[in-house]
């Protein structure tokens, strides 16, 4: 099965359009960096949340190598985690939505 990381906005984007199953309809199964997983319950308080760790086709992982995200200064720790766990095991398709 290929593995996708995905960042924050794709899945809060697709949370607000009660749209969040696309993902495994697509990819069968989602990576998200634990910095990703604490944006996503920052807005618990949102009518669209949902507890990630509910969905069982989503793993949420730590990255392995922490020191390697201080090169990433200009994005937020989501987007470096999403970028750092991707490259760490050789994902086949990172889902983020920076320009830079």
């Amino acid at each position: 099965m290929p593995e996708i990381v995905s960042n924050t906005t794709p899945i809060i984007s697709l949370l607000k359009l009660s749209k969040l199953e696309i993902l495994k309809d697509l990819y069968s199964e989602i990576i998200v960096p634990k910095a990703v997983y604490e944006e996503v319950e920052a807005g618990k308080n949102k009518p669209y949340y949902k507890d990630l760790n509910k969905f069982q086709w989503m793993q949420i992982r730590e990255v392995a190598d922490r020191n390697s995200l201080k090169f990433f200064y200009n994005l937020d720790t989501g987007e470096a985690e999403a970028i750092v766990l991707a490259k760490e095991i050789n994902a086949q398709l990172l889902l983020i939505d920076e320009k830079l």
